[in-house]
């Protein structure tokens, strides 16, 4: 496994994502969790995810599909679908760009008014009347 150096504490012998086989106390050199977990103990085994991951039933973090999210340091076994429109997203309040034909309105997704369009993956605040280009 990749090691990870990591500037210690009194109170956290490793960084979020990491853990230690050797102690809390000296361990200077941590080595890095699977992928996609916050926080593992020293067999490796995932306690939670990070944000837009989930648990599968063998302690594994994965990352939700497309259009949909979970919290930051979660040990959820589904993903949430994001809002109306949005492609990806942080919460259920939160995206960052849209799916095709809806734009960003603040930080959601909006349909784009009748006789426009958008590209998926959307982050523009307007769109297009130009002719379709597909």
């Amino acid at each position: 496994m990749a090691k990870f150096n990591c500037r210690m504490t009194a109170l956290l012998s490793c960084c979020s994502g990491t853990y230690s086989n050797e102690g809390a106390a000296s361990a200077d050199d941590c080595i890095i969790c699977q992928s996609n977990c916050n926080a593992c103990n020293i067999s490796d085994a995932c306690i939670t995810c990070y944000n837009n991951s989930y648990m599968n039933e063998s302690g594994e973090c994965n990352n939700c599909p497309i259009g949909q999210y979970t919290p930051f340091a979660n040990t959820l076994s589904s993903c949430t679908a994001c809002p109306d429109g949005c492609y990806f997203c942080l919460n259920s309040t939160a995206c960052f760009n849209c799916v095709a034909n809806y734009y960003m309105n603040g930080s959601i997704c909006s349909p784009c008014p009748s006789g426009t369009f958008s590209l998926p993956q959307n982050p523009e605040t307007t769109c297009s009347s130009q002719i379709c280009p597909f």
